[in-house]
C-alpha cells in the first residue's frame, strides 16, 4: 500500500508506505546486493553506498543522504516514524529489520536500535 494526497494524484512521501516484516527485509537485502534484482542491476552501480555516506550541508556533513541515515562502519539505515527500520551493513553482509511501533516517534524505544545492531553483529561473529 502507498498513500497518496489526492486521488490518481500526488504521492504523500513523508509517510504512508505499509509492508510486511518479510517485505521489509527483502527490499533491505536488494539494497545490500547494490539495486541487484533476479540477476539484473535496476538501480545505478553505485547509487546505494552512494546514499548511505553523510552529504556536506550549509558547509558541514549530514549524516544523511538520499533518504538514508549514516551509521559508523560504512552501514546505513532508513528509519520510519514509529520504530520502523532497516539498517544495512555491506561490511558485514547484513540486513537487519526492525517492525516497531512506538508509542511516539521519539524516545519511546524500549530497547536501542543501535546497541540491538550492536548485539546482532557481535553474536554473528
Amino acid at each position: 500500500m502507498w498513500w497518496t494526497e489526492s486521488p490518481g494524484g500526488v504521492e504523500f512521501g513523508g509517510s504512508g508506505f505499509a509492508a510486511t516484516l518479510r517485505d521489509y527485509g527483502r527490499f533491505g537485502q536488494f539494497v545490500l546486493e547494490n539495486g541487484m534484482a533476479a540477476g539484473r542491476q535496476v538501480v545505478p552501480p553505485g547509487w546505494f553506498p552512494n546514499a548511505g555516506e553523510p552529504k556536506p550541508v550549509g558547509g558541514q556533513l549530514v549524516p544523511y543522504g538520499y533518504m538514508w541515515w549514516s551509521e559508523p562502519n560504512r552501514a546505513f539505515r532508513a528509519f520510519g516514524i514509529f520504530g520502523q527500520s532497516i539498517y544495512v551493513n555491506p561490511r558485514e553482509h547484513v540486513v537487519i529489520v526492525v517492525w516497531g511501533a512506538q508509542q511516539k516517534p521519539t524516545g519511546s524505544a524500549v530497547v536501542s536500535d543501535d546497541a540491538f545492531f550492536a548485539g546482532v553483529l557481535q553474536a554473528l561473529h
